[in-house]
């Protein structure tokens, strides 16, 4: 039951980060933001190139693929946009896994997301203009993926199984 309720308050979390974060990317949407997606998605292979290297500096296809949906929903790329970027997270994933297994170095996002989602408020709170809104976009992405490890969380708790004890024969 603690695993259904938790899995809920991550979805609920997700939401809420998907929703602030298009807020504040529509608001935060300028001349220099949109001429700089349009330029990294003017093809196909640009916009995998684009997710590729995104994915492979985040070291989260999700991070990529959540931002692309983003910018989708903050009407910054078209659909045909990103799907070059979902695909190249995909192959990103590919390149964080081969950084890790050279190099033995994993960016581990979820230490970083609650004092993002702190930086993010206070930019919002005290700050004006275009930093205000960049903070509001900061805090909806770290609370998107606070729902994605609330969720992976109470997946884990669901799928751990206690297996009984067999009893042992006495000797005798």
């Amino acid at each position: 039951m603690q695993s259904l309720i938790q899995a809920i308050g991550g979805i609920g979390v997700f939401l809420l980060g998907m929703v602030v974060m298009t807020e504040g990317l529509k608001a935060l949407a300028g001349a220099r933001i949109s001429q700089w997606l349009a330029d990294a998605t003017r093809s196909p292979w640009s916009g995998a190139t684009t997710g590729a290297i995104s994915t492979a500096i985040l070291q989260s296809s999700s991070a990529t693929t959540v931002a692309a949906v983003g910018f989708v929903g903050a009407g910054l790329l078209t659909f045909s946009q990103s799907l070059g970027i979902i695909f190249g997270a995909n192959l990103g994933t590919t390149i964080t896994g081969w950084m890790v297994a050279l190099v033995g170095f994993k960016l581990q996002l979820g230490s970083l997301l609650l004092p993002l989602i702190f930086v993010g408020v206070m930019l919002r709170i005290f700050a004006s203009g275009r930093i205000a809104r960049a903070g509001f976009s900061i805090a909806g992405f770290a609370l998107i993926f606070v729902g994605i490890d609330l969720l992976q969380q109470a997946a884990a708790k669901s799928t751990s199984v206690t297996l009984p004890r067999t009893p042992r024969p006495c000797a005798g």
